[in-house]
């Protein structure tokens, strides 16, 4: 089952992955995920912005969605120039911020994610 997800247009997943390899295996559907989450969640909330444009990624929810492993993307994203972050984090008032770098605050394009992580996770979890 595929969903469509948003991520710039101007983010090659593929290329990403072939020039910036990775320390610890990402999964591609995951990453399309996290990136789709910075776009998607102020579209619904535009008050979860900061005033500086960073969105807010609770750990807890991405452990939810099947992603369980997720600052393992988040630092990769950070490293790979993809993301920054505001690296503030309040326990239990505030997560840690992220908004796409420079190159990357362009329109924005579909990309196919098979499955979705949580389903992705109880289908191979499940008996």
């Amino acid at each position: 089952m595929g969903m469509i997800q948003y991520i710039p247009s101007s983010l090659d997943i593929d290329l990403i992955f072939q020039e910036k390899p990775q320390d610890v295996k990402l999964e591609r559907d995951k990453m399309v995920h996290i990136l789709n989450l910075v776009s998607e969640l102020p579209a619904y909330n535009s008050d979860i912005l900061t005033d500086d444009g960073y969105v807010p990624l609770n750990g807890q929810k991405l452990q939810q969605r099947g992603i369980k492993n997720y600052p393992e993307y988040l630092n990769y994203f950070v490293g790979a120039n993809i993301l920054e972050t505001d690296g503030y984090y309040i326990p239990e008032e505030k997560s840690t911020g992220y908004r796409f770098t420079t190159d990357y605050q362009t329109t924005l394009k579909e990309e196919m994610r098979q499955m979705d992580p949580l389903q992705k996770y109880h289908a191979e979890h499940t008996t």
